[in-house]
């Protein structure tokens, strides 16, 4: 398998200034913690083609969005990453667990609730107790401003992609973080007992400007809790745009990583 994404030489720190350090450390904060008129797209990643493509915001006459491609790869700065149980399991499509979703968490330990493909729910608890009581997996979903461009993507990744995107976050010294950076997303072959696919990539660009990142991360976490708390109470809020993943590739063991 490539390991292209955990070789990247670690970030260097050493010439930081302390102002600068503490910016960095409320990136860090604001990327994990947790819409106004914010403007966001939704993305998806095709592990047969290795091609993004990003909702438009238009519906064909059959009511289904309007996807465009944006090729084999973009750029942009992951301003905030956050999680989400996406589960679609073939060997159990007749059962209640064949599909399982739950909104979006920050933390392993926050209680989330879990519904079936029927909208019932499944399970109550954090991701920590859940995982080990039901065949559940978790995504992590991103959320990334692309320069000059008035939106927000949001694009989530699961399977072997999210080992690529750990070992990415892997080649950050812990006292930095990718959001401070141009990620450059891009896509690679991979193989394994169920054949051929494709892979997303992560690579460091660049070093952005840390204030501006800052106003993007408070707006955006402003917007995310006023639509959180605009829909509480409703008993599923599933995207129209957003399709479950039918992932059958092999997924990452979540048991040894870190949060």
């Amino acid at each position: 398998m490539n390991e292209e994404n955990s070789i990247q030489p670690k970030s260097d720190n050493s010439l930081m200034s302390e102002q600068d350090r503490k910016k960095i450390a409320e990136l860090r904060r604001n990327a994990n913690e947790g819409m106004n008129s914010i403007n966001i797209r939704y993305v998806e990643f095709n592990g047969k083609d290795g091609i993004y493509r990003k909702s438009s915001g238009k519906k064909d006459e059959a009511g289904r969005a309007i996807k465009e491609e944006m090729g084999n790869g973009f750029q942009g700065i992951i301003v905030k990453n956050r999680n989400r149980v996406n589960v679609y399991d073939p060997k159990r499509k007749e059962s209640s667990h064949g599909s399982m979703r739950s909104d979006e968490f920050d933390s392993v330990n926050d209680p989330i609730v879990v519904y079936n493909q029927d909208k019932q729910i499944v399970g109550r608890g954090s991701y920590r107790e859940l995982k080990n009581q039901m065949p559940i997996k978790m995504e992590k979903v991103l959320y990334v401003k692309v320069p000059n461009d008035d939106t927000f993507i949001k694009l989530s990744v699961s399977g072997m992609s999210l080992k690529s995107f750990f070992d990415y976050l892997k080649s950050f010294e812990m006292d930095d973080s990718s959001s401070r950076y141009l990620t450059i997303f891009g896509s690679r072959d991979d193989n394994n007992e169920f054949g051929e696919y494709k892979v997303m990539t992560f690579t460091r660009g660049e070093a952005q400007d840390i204030d501006q990142i800052l106003e993007l991360q408070k707006g955006l976490n402003l917007a995310i809790m006023v639509n959180e708390k605009s829909k509480s109470g409703n008993v599923a809020r599933i995207d129209d745009e957003i399709e479950i993943v039918k992932d059958e590739n092999s997924e990452v063991d979540m048991s040894n990583i870190p949060f």
